[in-house]
């Protein structure tokens, strides 16, 4: 579900790209503009789109806990071809707004600039610790370089959260 620049910026080019798909029978991808890409790059065979999954048995929004809402909280989570200096900027046009920004790094050493209260950095959760993060925020804001499926955009639509995201495929 990688994007096609983060593949040819694995493989170096379309040929490269085109030799390692040839032996498949089939390739299954989420969305269409991977498949397109594919197709562009001049692999002939099968291609099956199909949409990107979540497990929505365990994935649900929580109950009313009567949470504090007059603050806002964001959810941001992930590491590949995150825009980290856009999540910046974000945070530092929201300065001294009612917002607090929950950053996922997992097992990263991303460091972010220092803006005292309202980020917090989480490194590597549970999924039942993330579960409960995902059910205490308010939005989940994936500031993508590229992607053509994420795992937290939909675990986090199945948990309830408003969606804000750039450059999906």
């Amino acid at each position: 579900h990688l994007g096609g620049n983060y593949l040819l910026s694995l493989y170096g080019n379309k040929e490269r790209i085109v030799k390692r798909l040839a032996p498949l029978n089939q390739v299954v991808v989420f969305g269409s503009s991977l498949e397109m890409f594919i197709r562009q790059v001049g692999y002939s065979g099968k291609i099956t789109r199909t949409f990107h999954y979540v497990d929505t048995a365990f994935y649900q929004p929580a109950l009313s806990q009567g949470l504090d809402r007059s603050t806002l909280h964001v959810l941001f989570f992930g590491g590949l071809l995150r825009n980290f200096d856009q999540l910046e900027d974000i945070i530092a046009a929201c300065s001294g707004k009612n917002m607090v920004f929950h950053i996922g790094v997992g097992k990263s050493n991303r460091k972010l600039n220092h803006h005292g209260d309202q980020v917090r950095v989480y490194g590597y959760l549970t999924e039942d610790e993330m579960l409960k993060l995902m059910q205490s925020c308010d939005v989940s804001l994936s500031v993508l370089e590229d992607t053509i499926g994420s795992n937290v955009i939909t675990s986090t639509l199945a948990v309830g959260l408003i969606q804000v995201v750039s450059d999906v495929g």
